[in-house]
């Protein structure tokens, strides 16, 4: 335990000075991302964002792609917001991942990227 909240605690200050913002608008962006997360991307991506939602076993049983493992992954923030905002075939991924640049704001996005860049370490 001692060990993932060191590693978050370093993971955090890197993210806060790559990003060169302060760190609490920056706690106030992860927190509204993790909500943004917990009400719009957790029934595919799961609670803790490996991609085991409750939606994964209808995916697999139908033979179709499960949803991405979000803390295993290593793409850049740009192309994060635009999966986000345009949706995955926009971005030649899963079609089932929803374009949501209509549903929610910019700050909303961006917020939710920040949360995934935290929780991906």
């Amino acid at each position: 335990m001692k060990k993932l909240v060191l590693i978050a605690s370093i993971a955090w200050m890197a993210f806060a000075q790559t990003a060169q913002a302060d760190p609490t608008v920056m706690e106030k962006s992860v927190l509204r991302g993790s909500i943004v997360f917990q009400t719009y991307c957790v029934l595919c991506h799961g609670t803790k964002a490996d991609g085991n939602g409750r939606m994964a076993p209808l995916y697999r049983s139908r033979g179709l792609p499960t949803p991405a493992n979000l803390t295993k992954s290593s793409v850049p923030k740009e192309y994060l917001k635009q999966m986000v905002t345009k949706g995955g075939m926009a971005m030649k991924r899963s079609r089932f991942m929803p374009p949501f640049g209509g549903e929610l704001s910019e700050e909303q996005i961006s917020d939710v990227v920040n949360y995934l860049i935290i929780i991906r370490g």
